[in-house]
């Protein structure tokens, strides 16, 4: 979603979450999406998670997880209660990074029963969009870019190393 929500290009398929109809809502996001699609989610109704490192957390425990043939986020659990449990209340979480999907079940132990909210529905009625106006012969590129890594990974190493 970092990459989609940065592209200009009206041929890319952005993987963009949708606004919500109603009730408080947490806005999850890596902090290019919520810089470059903050606008989206404008008025007194969305509050904004400070999770900075969080999807390269994910990326690391799903690493971890998939070794073990086993996918688990508990240990996110405490890194989690820190950063949402002042969001105890709200009715929605957008899930402004795919890597977050991961997290639903721990983010409702927070934050008790709310709706989740993703761009994946929408991503698929585009893809398939595509898909059916060149009768499945078209030619779809997948092309990922980001900035340096580099500060990202000391982080998660920092939080490893005590």
């Amino acid at each position: 979603n970092t990459a989609s929500s940065v592209a200009n290009d009206l041929q890319v398929i952005k993987l963009l979450p949708p606004a919500t109809d109603s009730g408080k809502t947490l806005v999850m996001g890596t902090p290019m999406t919520l810089s470059k699609q903050k606008h989206t989610f404008d008025g007194d109704r969305y509050v904004f998670a400070d999770t900075p490192e969080l999807a390269s957390l994910v990326e690391v425990y799903a690493s971890v997880g998939a070794r073990k043939n086993c996918l688990n986020m508990k240990e996110l659990l405490p890194y989690l209660a820190s950063k949402l449990f002042e969001f105890k209340g709200v009715q929605n979480v957008v899930l402004g990074c795919s890597h977050y999907l991961y997290l639903k079940n721990e983010i409702s132990k927070i934050l008790g029963t709310i709706k989740f909210v993703d761009g994946n529905e929408q991503i698929i009625r585009e893809l398939s969009t595509v898909v059916e106006k060149t009768d499945g012969q078209g030619k779809i590129i997948f092309d990922f870019t980001a900035d340096s890594e580099e500060a990202k990974y000391q982080k998660i190493y920092s939080l490893f190393t005590i």
